[in-house]
């Protein structure tokens, strides 16, 4: 999945909202999750076009508090390309 248009400045992972749609800019240095676009839906995130196992479960917990799990929300309108 491409980006198109659109993103803004790169977040704490701590501060998305429910519904947001982001890219994953830094992951604890998982070079393999850099890029992959994410939904925050409830307490979970979930990959976009991947398979159940993909995505995370509760992203309140401990481990996620790092500062090294940021992602850039993609705001309204921002076109991806698949």
């Amino acid at each position: 999945m491409k980006i198109v248009s659109g993103p803004t400045a790169s977040i704490h992972i701590s501060k998305l909202k429910d519904g947001d749609i982001a890219r994953i800019d830094s992951w604890n240095g998982e070079e393999s999750y850099v890029g992959r676009i994410v939904q925050k839906v409830d307490k979970r995130l979930i990959t976009l076009g991947k398979g159940y196992g993909e995505s995370w479960g509760d992203i309140t917990l401990a481990p996620f508090a790092k500062d090294s799990f940021r992602l850039t929300v993609l705001p309204k309108g921002t076109v991806l390309e698949i």
